[in-house]
């Protein structure tokens, strides 16, 4: 028993002596803080309110919402599992994204440590930890911090199974399936990581290396994942023609800002950002956009290339590791932007690429890591505070992800319908409001007008519902309480119906509810 306790008093005596150990606690400590501060303070906007109503779905109906839906599955179904024992609060519905955030965090230190030693972890981890790309995510109900964890697990598992470790050809087969069903842009990863590791067989089978073991776990690996992608490639065939949610069609501009995203923090690029004018320090909103970029392109762009360039010169594993995450992070970025230019389509944002912020950060760590003056990065890790702050700062006191949580709770108590805008915001009324009173809501056509529709509760999976003047309730209403564009509404109205002329409408102005109409 005496030698149990002395082991583990050396065990804890190497930790505490060693200040690069104590410095990675430390840093997933701040991590921590960081992305579970004021978790639960912004109301949910609609995309976070959607992944609530999804979660309430059967598992069967999940599964089949990407007949109508362009989204996998896969976070959904993890989501409804686990507010079975998390609060369906803001903050329990983001609770799942803190947790992805922090064992990537954790996964990118121990890769970094692996590869390069304590000392490319703590700026790698460092890093991370600061990033306000990643805060953004961690703290929202949405897939992309899932995404990026299994981008980076996806590509530590296939360099650990391609150095002497074959069964981990499993785990990366069955990390590829999860990640392909959490978002569409991860086959481009997938994609990437097949194609290195096949090449990396063919070489192995040249010059007679690979043996028995190694083949069959790789090709278990890969069939895994190949089998994993046909309903995906059926479900993104039907959407072929689609735009992605919450993009946009890039300029070549876009591809600079998103260096500066990754090196620089959210408050550069605010203007793709919800609530863009509360995002950024008064101080610095008059930097004009090219002095942002310069400034990401130099200190960011420029250890992250010094880091790969480090990694290709070492050799072995170490030139593994640099070609592999330089092409996981180039490629798909380059195919979305390139194929979203040449469609004239809009399917690029910044969102899905977390996992291509991820690899940023390990080989910025790995490049600030071999800064030959201790001096310097020490000044390195203050001016990585500094940049946080100017967008955590903001992002913390007055940025507003949406009001509608107040508007709502001060609407009609229970009076009269709710109006939408769009009839898709229904996740948000319901999640506020509950079954408090009737929505209903214009629904775009192909003709560019907007027909009044009802919005039950399992529209998700049964459609709207058709307005009848015939009905007794629709004649005795008399409020219609109005969330989105007044002026759409108003033009909308114009064309509606005899019985619905006469209602009176409700508009949030000045944080207030005003009314027109009889």
């Amino acid at each position: 028993m005496s030698s149990l306790w002395a082991k583990l008093f050396r065990w804890f005596k190497t930790i505490l002596c060693d200040r690069w150990t104590l410095a990675l606690g430390g840093v997933l400590t701040l991590a921590s803080f960081l992305r579970l501060f004021r978790l639960g303070r912004q109301a949910l906007f609609l995309d976070e309110a959607w992944s609530w109503m999804v979660s309430r779905m059967t598992v069967s109906q999940i599964l089949q919402l990407p007949l109508t839906d362009p989204h996998p599955p896969f976070y959904y179904l993890v989501l409804k599992f686990i507010l079975l024992s998390v609060p369906s609060t803001e903050a329990g519905l983001r609770l799942f994204s803190v947790f992805c955030s922090l064992i990537a965090l954790v996964l990118l230190m121990m890769v970094a440590a692996r590869l390069w030693g304590k000392p490319a972890a703590f700026f790698t981890g460092w890093a991370l930890a600061l990033s306000s790309f990643d805060i953004y995510y961690a703290q929202e109900a949405r897939m992309y911090a899932l995404l990026g964890l299994l981008w980076l697990a996806s590509m530590a598992l296939l360099l650990e199974a391609l150095s002497g470790h074959p069964r981990l050809f499993l785990p990366w087969g069955l990390v590829n399936a999860a990640m392909m069903w959490t978002h569409f842009y991860s086959l481009l990863v997938v994609g990437v990581h097949l194609a290195f590791a096949f090449g990396i067989w063919v070489w192995k089978r040249r010059r007679g290396l690979p043996n028995p073991a190694w083949a069959r776990w790789f090709i278990v690996g890969s069939m895994l994942t190949l089998l994993s992608a046909l309903p995906v490639l059926i479900w993104l065939w039907k959407y072929r023609l689609a735009s992605a949610g919450g993009a946009w069609l890039p300029k070549m501009s876009d591809l600079s800002a998103f260096l500066t995203l990754l090196s620089l923090g959210l408050s550069p690029v605010r203007d793709q950002l919800l609530d863009s004018s509360h995002l950024t320090l008064p101080w610095t909103a008059a930097f004009p956009a090219w002095l942002w970029q310069l400034g990401g392109v130099l200190f960011g762009g420029g250890f992250a290339l010094w880091g790969l360039w480090q990694g290709w010169r070492a050799g072995g594993n170490h030139r593994r590791a640099a070609a592999l995450s330089s092409a996981s992070m180039f490629i798909p970025v380059g195919v979305i932007f390139v194929y979203a230019l040449a469609s004239g389509r809009a399917v690029w944002a910044y969102k899905p690429f977390l996992g291509t912020a991820y690899l940023f950060y390990l080989w910025w760590g790995v490049g600030s890591s071999r800064f030959p003056s201790p001096i310097g990065q020490g000044m390195l890790v203050v001016s990585l505070l500094l940049i946080a702050a100017l967008s955590l700062i903001p992002y913390y006191t007055g940025w507003q992800k949406s009001e509608v949580s107040t508007n709502m709770r001060n609407s009609s108590q229970g009076e009269g319908v709710v109006l939408l805008e769009r009839a898709y915001f229904a996740p948000l009324v319901f999640y506020y409001l509950g079954n408090r009173q009737p929505v209903w809501g214009l629904n775009p056509d192909s003709g560019g007008e907007f027909p009044l529709v009802q919005v039950p509760q399992d529209y998700l999976w049964k459609g709207y519902q058709p307005l009848n003047c015939a009905d007794s309730f629709l004649q005795k209403t008399s409020d219609l309480w109005v969330y989105g564009s007044t002026e759409r509404v108003l033009q909308a109205q114009e064309l509606w119906p005899s019985c619905l002329q006469r209602k009176r409408l409700w508009f949030v102005q000045d944080g207030k509810w005003t009314h027109s109409g009889p």
